[in-house]
Parts: structure tokens; C-alpha cells; sequence
């Protein structure tokens, strides 16, 4: 079978200045997925890949994670090329389509949605891209319904946002799944808190690799915790 690689982008929260907005590319044979996209990820894709991605899968509609999409607008409408495949969990459609595709004037010059430029899927439990079954699944984060994470078995699972999903990840990961799991230095409702894994067993967390933290200091201090942290640009095999 051919080798996965996830490739990340970025891997910081909201608030980091260094680490870029977390975004993932999941690679494997013609099957190139990014999994969202947020203000620093138009630059960092192109850099890496020097073209526009063919699709990409929206955990859910905080900025940090789909604020990139209006530049990848603009220059995906003038490419020529064919609309960019957006998966997008049905509960998040409307959501996101107000947060970044609802001005009346996309373009200054008129004529122009912005969904001109995406082939809209929406999807629920599962989506197939490029011959690959992903499943998706909703997580924790926010509130109910507003966030959802993606696995491929056998492959990996990317838990999005969350707080501890002991439940989804012995569902969904039980194949011996790299585990790309939220985690945050500071205890609050909306991500993991580093004291929270003890939720985990030792098998799950052998098997985390964790991202959106705030800065490099925070990622040294899970090293020297025995954590696996991802760095900017780092590519893992799966």
C-alpha cells in the first residue's frame, strides 16, 4: 500500500505569532487533501506546493481555520482551472457560508459568488475523495455541533479542536491510527488541557502527535513531558 504523509503547514492556535495557523495536508498516491484553512495557510501552501489545493476539509468556521479562504477566492476565480472541492460538515454550511461567502460584492466588479470558485460537498458521517473513505465525526470544541474532526482507518485520526475524545478515538482509531490531537498549556472549555490526558490510556498517547499550541516554548515543555509535538513544516509518515 502506499505510504501516507501529513504534511503540516502550520500547527499554532488562534493567538500565535509564530507557529502559523494549524493546517494539515494529508497526501497519499493522486489523493491530496488539506484539512482547513486559515489566514497564514494561502501563503504557506503556495510556498510549498507553488499551486492552488484541489480540496479541502473544514473542521469547523473559527477564522483561524477558514480565514485563508477569501484570498484562495481571488485567485482561484482568475486560475481557469476547475472549483477547488470544499467538504464542509452539513451543520456548518450556513456558517460558513456567512462568515466568508455572504457579501453581495465578491468582486468590485460584480458577476461573481464566491462559490464560484469551490464545489461545495457537504457531508455527514463519511466522504470519499480520490478512491479514499474518510470518516468525520463531530468532537468537542465550543459548542454542540460546531466542530468535527477526520480520520482515515488504518491511517490516522485528526481530532480538530477539542477537548478529550477517550470515546471517538477508541472507535475511530483502534488500528494502530496516528493520533494528531489539539492540546493547550492553559485549562479552559474549549481545547485539551495538558492535565487532561490522563483521560487517555498509554497506547493512545504512544500514538499522539499534538499541535495548535501558542508558541515554541510551549511546544519544549511537552518534549520535556515525554509528549510528541508538531513543528511547522514537519511531514510524518503514516
Amino acid at each position: 500500500m502506499t505510504i501516507g504523509k501529513m504534511h503540516f503547514l502550520g500547527c499554532g492556535n488562534a493567538h500565535s505569532q509564530d507557529l502559523g495557523n494549524s493546517c494539515a495536508v494529508f497526501e497519499q498516491g493522486e489523493c491530496r487533501l488539506v484539512i482547513d484553512f486559515g489566514f497564514t495557510s494561502f501563503h504557506a501552501y503556495r510556498s510549498q506546493y507553488n499551486e492552488n489545493p484541489e480540496a479541502i476539509f473544514i473542521t469547523h468556521a473559527h477564522l483561524d481555520h477558514i480565514g485563508g479562504l477569501e484570498n484562495l477566492f481571488f485567485d482561484a476565480y482568475f486560475s481557469g482551472k476547475p472549483p477547488i472541492k470544499m467538504y464542509v460538515p452539513v451543520s456548518l454550511v450556513q456558517i460558513v457560508h456567512n462568515r466568508v461567502a455572504s457579501l453581495e460584492h465578491t468582486l468590485a466588479e460584480g458577476d461573481a459568488n464566491f462559490w464560484d470558485a469551490f464545489q461545495l460537498v457537504p457531508v455527514s458521517d463519511s466522504f470519499w475523495h480520490q478512491g479514499l473513505k474518510f470518516k468525520v465525526f463531530e468532537n468537542r470544541h465550543h459548542q454542540m455541533g460546531f466542530s468535527f474532526g477526520i480520520s482515515l482507518p488504518g491511517r490516522f485520526l485528526y481530532t480538530g479542536d477539542t477537548k478529550p475524545i477517550p470515546e471517538i478515538i477508541n472507535s475511530l482509531a483502534s488500528q494502530g491510527e496516528t493520533i494528531f490531537h489539539d492540546l493547550s498549556m492553559n485549562d479552559q472549555p474549549s481545547h485539551t488541557y495538558i492535565g487532561e490526558l490522563n483521560r487517555y490510556t498509554s497506547n493512545v498517547l504512544s500514538r499522539c502527535v499534538f499541535y495548535h499550541l501558542a508558541n515554541r516554548d510551549d511546544q519544549r515543555e511537552c518534549e520535556s513531558r515525554g509528549l510528541r509535538v508538531v513543528r511547522q513544516s514537519d511531514t510524518f509518515e503514516i
